[in-house]
C-alpha cells in the first residue's frame, strides 16, 4: 500500500495532491487516511473531475497535459503529492515531473511509481502495454525525476502498492543540474534482466539478441526510452 510504504516520512500533511486523479480512487484512499487534511486533484479527464465534484468540490481541476497551466493556488502549496502510475501515459515525462514539482511546498514530498520494464515479476507480453508509451526501469525513473529537479530520498522496487512490479521514488524539491546528461544509460543489471525476460516471455519475428552481441538490443531499449529525455 502507498501510504503505508511513505507513512514514516510523511507526518501529517496539511495539503496532499493526487496528481493524475483517474476514476478517485487514491483520492478516497487519502481522505480517509488523512483526515484532517485537505485533499486535492488534477486529472486531464474532463469528464473524471465532473464525477469527483460532488465530493470534493473546486478541489478537484481538469489539467491539459499535452499543455498543463497549473491553478495559481496549486503552486508550492502542498505537502505531498502522489503520482502513481501517471508517468507511462505520458509523452513529455519530464514536462508532467517540472509541473508536478511547482506544487510541492517547501518541504513537501512527491510519491511517484511507475510499472517497472525489467522486472522479474511481470507475467509475459504485456510488458508492453499499448496505453503505455514509455517505460521505465528504476535508474531511468531516477534520473527523470533527478533531470526535472528533484532530489530522490527513497527507492521502492518490487513491493509497492498492489503492482509488485512497480518501482517508485519518494523525492523533494533540488535545485536541477543543467549539466546532467539526458540520456540514460540502463545499468547492466537492468539490461540483463530485461535482456532475460523478453527472450523468455516474447516472440519478436526478426530481432536476433544473444549475450555476444547485444548491440540490437540496446538499440531496442534506448528506442523504448528515447522519449523521456529531451
Amino acid at each position: 500500500d502507498v501510504l503505508r510504504a511513505i507513512d514514516s516520512f510523511v507526518g501529517h500533511p496539511r495539503y496532499i495532491l493526487d496528481f493524475g486523479t483517474g476514476s478517485g480512487g487514491g483520492l478516497m484512499s487519502v481522505s480517509e487516511k488523512y483526515k484532517s487534511s485537505e485533499v486535492y486533484g488534477l486529472d486531464p479527464s474532463a469528464e473524471a473531475v465532473e464525477n469527483l465534484r460532488p465530493k470534493f468540490d473546486d478541489r478537484i481541476q481538469a489539467l491539459d497535459f499535452s499543455s498543463p497551466q497549473l491553478p495559481p493556488n496549486y503552486k508550492g502549496k502542498f505537502d505531498l503529492v502522489l503520482m502513481v502510475h501517471v508517468l507511462e501515459h505520458v509523452l513529455e515525462p519530464l514536462t508532467i515531473l517540472r509541473v508536478a514539482k511547482e506544487t510541492l511546498a517547501r518541504n513537501g514530498l512527491i510519491y511517484i511509481e511507475v510499472p517497472n520494464i525489467a522486472s522479474k515479476r511481470w507475467s509475459g507480453a504485456d510488458i508492453v502495454h499499448v496505453a503505455h508509451p514509455l517505460a521505465f526501469t528504476p535508474t531511468t525513473l531516477r534520473k527523470a525525476a533527478e533531470t526535472a529537479g528533484l532530489k530522490v530520498i527513497k527507492a521502492f522496487d518490487g513491493n509497492v502498492e498492489q503492482w509488485p512490479w512497480a518501482c517508485a521514488i519518494l523525492a523533494q524539491n533540488a535545485d536541477a543540474n543543467p549539466n546532467m546528461p539526458l540520456i540514460a544509460e540502463i545499468s547492466a543489471h537492468e539490461l540483463e534482466a530485461l535482456y532475460k525476460l523478453i527472450k523468455s516471455k516474447l516472440s519478436t519475428p526478426g530481432l536476433k539478441v544473444t549475450k555476444r552481441d547485444p548491440r540490437p538490443f540496446r538499440g531496442l531499449l534506448h528506442r523504448l526510452f528515447r522519449r523521456v529525455y529531451r
